[in-house]
């Protein structure tokens, strides 16, 4: 989008109140930091150490929320849940950017006016987090004891399943 000359086509209809969506890292470009799996090859899905090495967190010179964002989240399993929070500590992006949301496969965010408004679904197992990192410290100590993530499931849900419910089984987007 941006070396076809989107960029200023979308601002604009983000600027007239239109709606913008996109599915994966088609709902990256909009945030400023997003997590992405592409450099991680299948060997290094294997291995929980690689994937967590391999896994980028990415800053998006051209965004349109001053946050971050990781599709799939969850995807079944933790694993890119947790290469996402150890990105973003190794990088020390949670200092620098907050909110910070974890979205599973069929589950979307709603913004309204660049704030948060609803969590839309058509899976009744998909969910999205606000995330945050906390470093317990003791008390007149300048090290941390223990480094925390918290992740809260976001409300409200708005389910949205489809008439035929083959439609959109409990698979990824990506079998389609």
């Amino acid at each position: 989008w941006k070396e076809v000359g989107l960029l200023p086509i979308l601002k604009q209809a983000h600027n007239d109140g239109k709606n913008l969506s996109g599915l994966s890292a088609g709902a990256n470009c909009w945030f400023r930091w997003f997590g992405t799996d592409s450099y991680v090859t299948p060997e290094d899905s294997i291995d929980p150490q690689k994937f967590k090495e391999k896994f980028a967190v990415i800053q998006n010179s051209d965004y349109l929320l001053d946050m971050a964002i990781c599709p799939h989240y969850t995807n079944g399993h933790d694993c890119q849940a947790a290469a996402f929070h150890y990105q973003m500590e190794k990088q020390g992006i949670f200092e620098k950017c907050q909110p910070v949301y974890g979205v599973d496969e069929n589950a979307a965010l709603v913004f309204v006016d660049g704030k948060f408004s609803k969590v839309i679904t058509s899976d009744k197992s998909a969910c999205a987090y606000t995330i945050r990192f906390e470093k317990d410290y003791s008390f007149g100590s300048s090290t941390p004891k223990k480094d925390t993530i918290i992740r809260t499931l976001l409300e409200p849900i708005e389910r949205i399943m489809p008439a035929n419910s083959n439609v959109f089984p409990r698979q990824s987007f990506r079998d389609y």
